[in-house]
């Protein structure tokens, strides 16, 4: 009888051992290879004849050592390419893997200590960490069947809560394979400058408006916003031209204001040649205000920056409104995929549009296989969090046994997923005319739209 493989947990969550169990029951390379090296033997030739004897030339240097020592012009990517290229056991397959799943659990926070774990009631706020946790549970279910030996480390993280580089240390970070998680943007900055420094694969599963500018080791396997924005401008586009009155309406809040700021007006000013007009509403029923920024000979773009489903379902009943006199197309999120009820909302004039990365065909096999296993396992229905973990270890395990830890160098196929389609592709910056790798990103990405019968998928790819 075969043996089984060692899969090794070595849970790392601080304070609490076992906490969460009781909480709920690889020509792909060389291509790469031409883009980094290039300008790399171009400055190791030109480097080899300047070993010469100091007392040779001691009255040169004596003659000069006033003059300024020349600037270090050298785009910044580049400093980089000879660490990767020389580091020895980049491509090495190793017995046993070290993995780190990171995740905002907030034990500290809730829990005060050991004893209260099992007479305390679960935070609400605990539910995301938890739900992808029980993925990755699945997920290793699934790998003890290949030839893969890793040991997982659970992290408790959250920038709010801790100090990052602390933690690193205390649970020896830089020694790890794979780094995996954080569900937002601040901590997903964090862990991505650790694991560049450290020339750690870091994928990032959740969709984050960080976006590295060098970082050749941050995988994202869901687009950021700013990416999902530009595919539906370029939709737009096609079908009207970008002759458009674009409008941003979102609420008076910190996470709006983000959203609408850093990723989605910028997207838009590029895109219609001036900045979209920004209304803030203050209250549900300041509605009103939109009607005198709309124009009857221009399509109306407005981008409805809001996860609010009440504020969402108000703001898209007065466009349908307004919709039989003015044209309007609005531009939604990815979470409203998941709330129904907004179809409710949605008239036969006004024309909805949201991408998503997340489209999940529940009658495949794989599917349904994974749903019962899940709900044997925890009783409860598995959530998109749930099921995204399930992948993201499930992706991360397979490119381990296939490729070593540094896959990253090997991602160039399409890899299916339980919620879609994985295509992530180097995103090639360029910086006085050198081109380099800026991070790898999911380039798989649906356009729906929303309609009074639900949503479609209005266009693929």
């Amino acid at each position: 009888m075969k043996e089984e493989k060692n899969i090794t947990f070595a849970f790392q969550i601080s304070k609490v051992k076992n906490t969460v169990a009781l909480i709920k029951s690889h020509l792909y390379r060389l291509l790469i290879f031409l883009l980094l090296i290039g300008a790399v033997v171009v400055s190791s030739c030109s480097t080899t004849h300047k070993h010469h004897s100091k007392k040779k030339h001691k009255k040169k240097i004596i003659e000069h050592v006033a003059e300024e020592e020349p600037k270090d012009t050298t785009p910044a990517p580049y400093k980089y390419r000879n660490a990767i290229l020389t580091h020895s056991d980049s491509f090495q397959i190793k017995k046993v893997y070290k993995v780190a799943l990171i995740l905002p659990f907030e034990l500290d926070s809730f829990y005060p200590n050991k004893t209260s774990i099992p007479v305390s009631n679960i935070p609400k706020a605990i539910f995301p960490a938890i739900d992808f946790y029980e993925g990755c549970m699945l997920a290793i279910d699934s790998l003890k069947n290949t030839e893969l030996n890793f040991e997982l480390n659970v992290i408790d993280f959250n920038s709010r809560k801790t100090d990052f580089n602390s933690l690193a240390m205390k649970n020896k970070l830089s020694e790890m394979d794979v780094l995996i998680g954080t569900l937002n943007s601040t901590d997903a900055r964090l862990v991505a400058d650790f694991a560049k420094a450290n020339r750690i694969n870091f994928v990032s599963p959740i969709a984050s408006s960080f976006v590295p500018e060098f970082n050749p080791y941050y995988l994202a396997l869901s687009p950021n916003p700013s990416s999902q924005q530009i595919k539906l401008l370029k939709v737009i586009e096609e079908k009207y031209g970008n002759d458009v009155n674009t409008l941003v309406v979102r609420q008076n809040s910190a996470a709006e204001e983000n959203l609408a700021s850093t990723s989605i007006s910028n997207v838009m000013k590029k895109f219609a040649g001036s900045h979209p007009v920004e209304l803030i509403l203050s209250t549900r029923t300041a509605v009103d205000s939109i009607l005198p920024e709309l124009d009857t000979t221009k399509r109306n773009l407005i981008f409805l920056a809001s996860n609010d489903v009440v504020f969402t379902n108000v703001v898209l009943k007065k466009l349908s409104a307004l919709s039989i006199r003015y044209p309007i197309t609005v531009l939604g999120l990815p979470s409203w995929i998941n709330h129904d009820n907004l179809k409710n909302a949605v008239s036969k004039n006004l024309e909805v549009l949201f991408t998503n990365s997340y489209l999940i065909n529940r009658s495949t096999a794989d599917y349904q296989k994974f749903h019962r296993s899940f709900t044997n396992r925890y009783h409860i229905r598995p959530s998109e969090l749930a099921i995204r973990g399930y992948s993201t270890l499930l992706f991360c395990g397979t490119m381990l046994l296939q490729h070593g830890a540094k896959f990253n160098y090997f991602i160039h196929e399409p890899t299916s997923l339980l919620y879609g389609k994985l295509q992530l592709q180097a995103v090639i910056g360029k910086e006085r005319k050198h081109s380099f790798i800026q991070y790898y990103s999911n380039q798989d990405l649906s356009v729906m739209k929303l309609t009074s019968t639900g949503v479609q998928n209005y266009l693929s790819k």
